[in-house]
């Protein structure tokens, strides 16, 4: 089932990222698709595997995909170290992964399925990527069993983008509580 990110969460992200107070680096909309993307990815080979019933281990309110204990994996399969095998066990670049070693396969992998980031590297690019993961969570729980696929909204121009930029750019002020 295929699930358009709605407009005002895709534009509080694109504020999000341009203007969050943490942030030496920020992220841009080809950063956004690039993560929805990936966790699409890593959505479906979780599925693929057991089907959709893993989301139902995960607490979107404890996620924290730089975690190793509180990520997608980690909370799924009891740990990353372990669970970070399980969605890939039959992708040909497994045959790298030996003894338990994370090596450039097995994060290679996890990177492209949305478990690990390197857009930036830095905690800006862990928040995004527990961003799009808690809504495909939320998306997941009002469509129990079925796979989800997130897409982005098209870019918004004119006197519509700038509304809901204004409205988004509030809200990220609120949730700063950078108003007073």
């Amino acid at each position: 089932m295929q699930i358009m990110i709605d407009q005002k969460t895709m534009s509080l992200w694109e504020v999000q990222g341009r203007f969050s107070p943490s942030a030496r680096k920020t992220w841009e909309r080809e950063d956004i698709e690039t993560v929805v993307e990936r966790v699409n990815l890593g959505s479906e080979a979780l599925d693929n595997y057991e089907g959709p019933g893993w989301s139902e281990r995960v607490y979107p309110s404890d996620l924290e995909m730089s975690s190793g204990q509180f990520c997608i994996i980690g909370q799924a399969y009891s740990g990353y170290s372990d669970g970070i095998r399980v969605p890939f066990a039959d992708f040909e670049e497994m045959e790298e992964f030996e003894g338990g070693e994370h090596t450039e396969a097995i994060n290679r992998l996890a990177i492209r399925h949305g478990f690990l980031t390197q857009i930036h590297g830095d905690e800006v690019s862990w928040q995004l990527l527990d961003r799009v993961w808690v809504y495909m969570l939320a998306e997941r729980a009002k469509n129990p069993g079925e796979s989800i696929e997130l897409r982005v909204p098209p870019r918004l121009t004119g006197n519509v983008m700038q509304m809901i930029l204004a409205e988004a750019e509030l809200l990220a002020a609120v949730e700063a509580d950078d108003l007073f």
